[in-house]
């Protein structure tokens, strides 16, 4: 067995890791965002780790090296955080 390819993560809503699938031939990571929300000032400051609102769906294609970033787009969250994943598995049937 040989590494081909790997990518670091973060942790929760910095840059957690959502999920992992092949689609068409491409490799799709999803990773949870930072979101930020502001305050009554007007000021950002960061949002709840546990619980982000956001994702971006990662699209990479393998070159025959490595695999190569061909889209990223960010996409609301559907899931709810204040659920058991059995909650949430159920939801995304």
């Amino acid at each position: 067995m040989k590494l081909i390819w790997c990518i670091d993560t973060g942790d929760r809503s910095a840059g957690g890791l959502r999920d992992v699938y092949g689609e068409g031939g491409n490799l799709i990571v999803e990773t949870y965002n930072s979101d930020v929300i502001f305050d009554n000032q007007g000021s950002a400051v960061p949002g709840a780790s546990c619980c982000s609102k956001t994702y971006t769906r990662a699209v990479y294609q393998w070159t025959g090296v490595s695999y190569q970033l061909i889209e990223a787009k960010r996409y609301d969250n559907p899931l709810n955080f204040g659920a058991y994943p059995i909650d949430n598995h159920k939801r995304i049937k």
